[in-house]
């Protein structure tokens, strides 16, 4: 008795792929606080330390009592509103210190990230942040914004592992077709004009004898 050959084996499919792993969120974070809210942190050193830049707080050194006392609060609440965006609370892995809100020319805030801040940024795949800090009366408001990088597409792969071609020049043929290179609407007030001139290309051509 004859054994029966094995039966072929079947491949079976691969998984399909899974979904693409979702872009990064833009971020955006706001804070409102009145200026007598920072006076406690004033009176503590420490906290000061543990908040704000050296180079924060050599601009408000030079400053008055008043005016310092502003310049402050609307520090602060600069940083509250870019730990928003950082997805970090003040006592979180960012220390607020490395939030540095400096100050251009014209008065514009000028926002620079270091040390954790930094780290944390391109952890959650974020651009430049953007921050505006507005102030009226005893009140403070920051708000403070980025989106994220672009991811670039993934390259497809080929059945054999290769990669596809790009695409190459257009068809010669394309280029000669004068269709190709009219507007759409521009090509349907054109059709009537080719055709005749097409006639006329007829027309000069010399006539064919035809065999006896």
């Amino acid at each position: 008795m004859t054994q029966a050959p094995p039966l072929p084996r079947v491949r079976e499919p691969d998984a399909a792929p899974g979904p693409p792993p979702a872009a990064p969120a833009p971020g955006l974070g706001t804070d409102l606080l009145r200026l007598d809210e920072v006076d406690a942190l004033l009176r503590r050193p420490w906290l000061t330390r543990f908040l704000y830049a050296e180079s924060e707080l050599a601009l408000a050194a030079g400053l008055g009592p008043a005016r310092r006392r502003e310049f402050l609060a609307g520090r602060f609440a600069a940083k509250e509103a870019v730990l928003k965006v950082l997805d970090c609370g003040l006592f979180g892995p960012v220390r607020p210190r490395h939030i540095a809100v400096d100050r251009a020319s014209s008065g514009r805030p000028l926002l620079r990230l270091t040390g954790s801040a930094e780290a944390r940024r391109l952890e959650l795949g974020l651009g430049a942040l953007s921050l505006s800090i507005s102030h009226k009366h005893d009140l403070v408001f920051a708000v403070a914004f980025a989106v994220p990088i672009p991811v670039p597409a993934p390259v497809p792969v080929l059945a054999d592992g290769g990669r596809p071609e790009p695409p190459g020049p257009p068809d010669r043929q394309e280029q000669r077709d004068p269709l190709g290179r009219l507007d759409p609407l521009d090509h349907l007030d054109r059709v009537d004009e080719l055709d005749e001139l097409d006639q006329l290309d007829q027309l000069d051509q010399p006539e064919r004898s035809t065999p006896s």
